[in-house]
């Protein structure tokens, strides 16, 4: 990752809570991503993680990028919990 420019933490293996909210996670980002992964083709869904992805929200140089975090994990996880 370039200096200075990081992405957030929102998957550990489970859903990252924010301090100041109610709930589990960031609420209205974890409900996009399950509503993505559950429409998702099952191979998608099943497809084994090992180690992080970061993923851009846009193509800009300067875009918020997400970070899912687990030493091993399935797509489909994120629409389960």
């Amino acid at each position: 990752m370039q200096s200075g420019r990081r992405a957030i933490v929102i998957w550990d293996g489970d859903w990252v809570h924010a301090l100041d909210q109610d709930g589990r996670g960031l609420a209205g980002v974890r409900q996009a991503i399950a509503v993505e992964v559950a429409f998702a083709p099952r191979e998608c869904r099943m497809e084994r993680v090992n180690g992080t992805v970061v993923v851009s929200l846009g193509d800009d140089a300067g875009s918020p990028r997400l970070a899912f975090v687990a030493p091993s994990w399935r797509w489909g996880e994120l629409a389960l919990r």
